[in-house]
């Protein structure tokens, strides 16, 4: 009573002298031990603390009395990473019992606090079968999934949730995220759109989702979503290059060089933004002297990017530069070999310089990759 006393009042000093004491005559005492683990802990000294807490792992405690101890730990870990390695070593002491779900969450909290996320996938994918009535689980081993671009693997995962848990916003949004990043527009267009409604004041919902619209090519609804996300953030760069992007694909160049402009003036280092304005103003040939200017900043930045090396090879075209126009193009195929409008432009470039047999070969080459395109016809 009175080392649970010192304890309570923080005299942790005195709690362990009396606790030391009454260990010289009961060494497998496990309340004792807890004492001394707890003075330890509460004096910040965790190796020392986890000393007294193996012993009671190894001792026959109950599992839900070890599985508590080791949680401390975790909690502590997340709040101080030096205490990563101690909260693992519990883990790993009582992992034999590999079926209980929250022992595999500690786990994999620690495996994405060491930068494991393949094993921390491993571990929430067990607890999620463990407890799949657990939506925390299920949010989490989507985002992990998706920040870790397993795309198809989240879009697998979160159509199992959902199952679960039709009206989770997260579950929703990382499969809507997920099947978009495979190409599955219609698909990502419902789930996001559900998601929206689930939380119509999320900023990353609707970004995504008037983005989706807009690859639906329903711009008059995308816009109304960007429009939204635009008002609850309105220096979001990603929102304002998104609706640049689709008032320059309906021909409104008065507002998507308004919107360039003004993301340029919020942060005149977006590469991004700094390639798709360059872009817009060499399919239009004008101002190319910015364009060149935008577009050897994105270059600089992003060296093997394939559309930014596009982008100045075709600016290049335009002032009749055609062979630094060649030279970027022809790079930019380097990094990507199946783009059939990489092709088309380089076609573009040789048919300039009156090259006709290679501007044939080139446009032939266009439409194996892609057979639609109408203009290389």
């Amino acid at each position: 009573m009175l080392i649970e006393s010192y304890l309570k009042t923080d005299n942790n000093d005195k709690a362990i002298l009396l606790v030391d004491d009454a260990l010289s005559m009961f060494p497998d005492d496990l309340t004792l031990i807890e004492y001394k683990g707890n003075a330890k802990a509460n004096q910040n000294k965790w190796d020392e603390a986890a000393v007294e807490y193996q012993k009671l792992i190894k001792s026959d405690l109950p599992f839900e009395a070890k599985k508590k101890i080791a949680g401390g730990f975790v909690a502590e870990a997340s709040m101080d990473s030096s205490i990563i390695p101690i909260a693992k070593s519990l883990l790993l002491e009582i992992e034999k019992d590999s079926t209980d779900w929250q022992l595999n969450a500690f786990l994999g909290e620690i495996a994405i606090a060491e930068d494991e996320d393949t094993l921390a996938i491993k571990y929430f994918i067990n607890s999620t079968q463990l407890a799949p009535w657990n939506p925390q689980l299920w949010n989490r081993l989507g985002i992990l999934l998706f920040d870790s671009q397993q795309f198809e693997q989240a879009v697998i995962q979160m159509k199992k949730a959902i199952i679960n848990f039709p009206d989770d916003f997260v579950d929703n949004l990382i499969l809507g995220l997920s099947l978009s990043q495979q190409k599955d527009i219609e698909g990502a267009a419902r789930a996001l759109e559900h998601s929206v409604r689930l939380n119509p004041n999320d900023l990353t919902a609707l970004h995504a989702y008037g983005f989706t619209l807009n690859q639906l090519k329903r711009n008059d609804a995308a816009l109304i979503y960007l429009e939204k996300a635009s008002l609850l953030d309105p220096t979001n760069i990603q929102v304002i290059g998104t609706m640049g992007l689709i008032y320059d694909s309906m021909k409104d160049y008065e507002m998507s060089d308004s919107l360039y402009e003004q993301a340029l003036l919020l942060d005149s280092a977006d590469v991004l933004i700094s390639n798709n304005y360059a872009y817009s103003l060499s399919e239009r040939g004008v101002n190319l002297d910015r364009a060149l200017v935008l577009a050897e900043f994105a270059v600089k930045e992003a060296p093997e990017n394939s559309s930014y090396l596009d982008t100045i090879g075709w600016i290049h075209f335009k002032l009749g530069n055609y062979s630094k126009a060649i030279d970027y193009i022809n790079k930019a195929i380097e990094f990507d070999v199946a783009n059939a409008t990489l092709f088309d432009h380089l076609a573009d470039v040789y048919a300039k310089i009156n090259d006709k047999s290679k501007a044939i070969e080139l446009y032939k080459k266009a439409l194996e990759i892609d057979p639609a395109i109408e203009n290389v016809k």
